[in-house]
């Protein structure tokens, strides 16, 4: 018993120093990353000591390999002796802390002409970080520097361009109103949860990002909100931006990326009313609108334009290449109220165009597929529809062909031509309400179970098809709405029932009554609408929940001194347990 009294009494001190080692390696911890996060070389809470330590220079005096001023205070420069912070060092600067600058006419943060930054290359100098800091009515570039800038939590009001350096600039977190440039940059720039607003281009040589960014009121040269080499657009809002020259919203030399964002009330003063890249203009699931033009296309991509479950409305022409060139290619979209498509091949998959301004496509190869237009002035070029449909489309302007397969026409126009040198084929389609002549004289032609209906004749200028292979219903007739009978001595007794009929909400009179035949046009309206109406909601959404959290995790300060607290309450009990024994 008493040997076993004893291992328990050497247990007892090993089990309490073992379980205060770790609390207090935890605590210390803790304290010593506190210390390095928030240590700082310089604490400023005045125009006094800003100037005191400003006029000798900012050093690493800690040794950790930085330069860290804390501010304190809110410093009105118009006060100080000099309001340029010198710095010609090469180890990274930050200003951070819950304070800030005003009220100066010079640049604040600028770097010292000494000779080691004489001696580098000017993309090799010390990066900055500001971090925290609010600054406002500052009337020259705010940071005139050579090497990367970090924009932390920044706030900045009234001043002239916030940013000019030779090398990256990263801003997150950051609210920016009543600016000039944001940014002037020969490399690129990443932007991540920031707000501007009434403010001047953001400007870099390379790639542009911007992510859960919300930019309106903007303005400039080339490009109203964005201009650079490349651009990509992701979960973010721009409105009320205009250019002087090409590109409302964004102009870039090598190529656009847009995705889940929306783009608005846009407008420039030559090419592409929101959106002008010599590249490839890339448009994914999300809403361009109310964007105009002083000339050429709202939307342009030298190299392509493709356009992927997005709405589209209220803009003006949309082209690639200038139209001898290029490539347009729109699928699972909506497009409403906007000028047409201009490029050398153009498709339309799964896609409604309404209420074009004149033709809705124009091009050497147009391809449409499962796609509806409707309210337009028609389509010109080498055309190819199938599984479509045309309603109150003026004509289709032939470029050496025209191909309409498994679809309907209705209150169309005619087919036009300048010469008969062309190639036709119409098989398993509708035709309704069509002018005279339908079709003009052509060099070869096909045309296989199609019905004319309530059309005007004689619907061809040239040979007649054989009997057997059309069904024509002249609008001259006396016969009740709903009745269709042959008019003409070429056509066959009865329509194709195979062929897909109109349907009753297409047209002013009924229509005989449907067979089982399976539909071959698919309509994708509801669909396409759907999709942009989720796209707006979800960038809404967005834009209403800036605010991010991280999660907390174990190595925080509430752990050390948990453990610690834990520790202590147990050392108690088991003396209190050795006491008693």
């Amino acid at each position: 018993m008493g040997s076993d009294r004893r291992r328990h009494e050497r247990f007892v001190p090993l089990f309490l120093g073992v379980l205060l080692t770790l609390s207090l390696g935890t605590s210390v911890g803790v304290v010593a990353g506190s210390e390095q996060r928030q240590a700082a070389d310089y604490e400023i809470d005045g125009v006094d000591e800003f100037d005191y330590y400003n006029s000798r220079g900012f050093e690493d005096t800690n040794g950790d390999g930085r330069v860290v001023v804390a501010v304190r205070s809110m410093i009105d420069l118009s006060e100080s002796r000099d309001p340029v912070v010198h710095y010609g060092g090469t180890k990274p600067f930050v200003l951070r802390g819950s304070g800030g600058f005003e009220n100066s006419g010079s640049t604040l943060l600028k770097f010292a002409e000494t000779e080691i930054a004489d001696s580098l290359d000017r993309t090799s100098e010390a990066p900055i970080t500001i971090d925290g800091i609010s600054i406002e009515r500052v009337r020259s570039p705010v940071f005139e520097v050579a090497g990367p800038v970090t924009l932390r939590d920044v706030t900045v009001r009234e001043t002239a361009t916030v940013v000019k350096t030779d090398d990256n600039v990263d801003i997150t977190d950051s609210e920016f109103t009543g600016t000039g440039r944001i940014l002037s940059t020969e490399r690129g720039a990443t932007l991540d949860g920031v707000r501007i607003e009434n403010a001047s281009t953001i400007s870099a040589d390379g790639q542009v990002t911007l992510t859960d960014t919300t930019i309106r009121n903007v303005e400039g040269d080339r490009g109203g909100a964005v201009n650079a080499g490349s651009v990509l657009v992701e979960t973010t809002t721009i409105e009320e931006a205009s250019a002087a020259r090409s590109g409302g919203a964004i102009d870039a030399e090598n190529g656009v990326t847009i995705s889940d964002s929306r783009i608005s009330d846009v407008h420039s003063g030559r090419s592409g009313g929101a959106v002008a890249t010599g590249g490839t203009l890339r448009i994914e699931n999300s809403v361009i609108a109310d964007s105009t033009s002083g000339q050429d296309a709202s939307l342009f991509g030298f190299g392509a334009l493709e356009i992927t479950s997005s709405r589209i409305e209220h803009v003006g022409p949309m082209s690639s290449g200038y139209s001898t060139q290029g490539s347009i290619a729109v699928a699972d979209s909506e497009l409403v109220d906007t000028g047409k498509l201009i490029a050398r091949e153009v498709g339309l998959t799964n896609a409604t165009m309404r209420s074009t301004r004149g033709f809705a496509v124009e091009g050497n190869d147009v391809d449409i597929r499962r796609s509806v237009i409707e309210d337009s002035g028609g389509i010109e070029g080498g055309v190819v529809i199938i599984g479509s449909t045309l309603k109150n489309v003026d004509r289709i302007d032939e470029r050496e062909y025209i191909t309409i397969r498994d679809s309907v026409l209705l209150s169309f126009g005619k087919l036009t031509s300048s010469n008969e040198y062309w190639e036709l084929e119409i098989t398993n389609s509708t035709i309704h309400g069509s002018s005279s002549p339908l079709v003009p004289a052509v060099n070869t032609q096909s045309i296989s179970r199609v019905n004319f209906i309530e059309v005007q004749t004689p619907v061809f200028e040239g040979r007649l098809p054989d009997k057997e292979l059309v069904f024509v219903d002249s609008n001259t007739d006396r016969e009740e709405p709903g009745e269709w009978t042959a008019d003409v001595f070429w056509s066959r007794e009865d329509p194709f029932d195979s062929v897909e009929r109109l349907p009753d909400s297409a047209v002013q009179t009924a229509t005989p009554a449907q067979t089982d035949t399976p539909a071959q046009t698919d309509t994708p309206a509801q669909t396409t609408t759907q999709t942009a109406s989720e796209t707006e909601s979800a960038v809404t959404d967005r834009e209403s929940d800036p605010v991010r959290q991280n999660p907390t995790d174990a190595s925080g300060p509430g752990f050390g001194i948990a453990l610690t607290l834990l520790s202590g309450l147990l050392s108690v009990l088991l003396l209190t347990y050795r006491y008693r024994e």
